[in-house]
């Protein structure tokens, strides 16, 4: 990936903002990531990364979980936000040792649990 570098909070409020109208892919948290690192960044420090805005969004209730049939569409992954950065960075790490990045629909989908907190 060629990017240009955005500042931490930019690509942070983009997705809070991004999450709120709509379910967040894994795959764009990865790519914001890797613009606020650049282009030189490695796969695990992307992942680091993607780590510490997937952090950040869940302290703004965008949680992660899986698209479903029913109504409302999402549903969030069950536990606490240590177990949910648990799964995260394994999952994520696990990529990485195979010298990947998740694909779009790929690990997760975030999504605001109560409109009200995300932002």
């Amino acid at each position: 990936m060629n990017y240009s570098t955005i500042p931490y909070d930019e690509a942070l409020n983009y997705l809070l903002r991004y999450a709120v109208d709509d379910w967040l892919e894994m795959a764009i948290v990865v790519d914001h990531a890797n613009q606020v690192l650049g282009a030189e960044a490695t796969k695990g420090e992307i992942v680091d990364m993607t780590i510490r805005l997937s952090a950040d969004l869940i302290d703004h209730q965008v949680l992660p979980g899986e698209l479903v049939a029913q109504d409302p569409g999402f549903r969030a992954w069950p536990g606490g936000k240590k177990d949910l950065m648990d799964r995260l960075g394994r999952e994520l790490r696990e990529m990485v040792a195979r010298d990947r990045l998740p694909m779009p629909t790929e690990v997760c989908w975030f999504h605001v649990v109560d409109p009200n907190m995300g932002m």
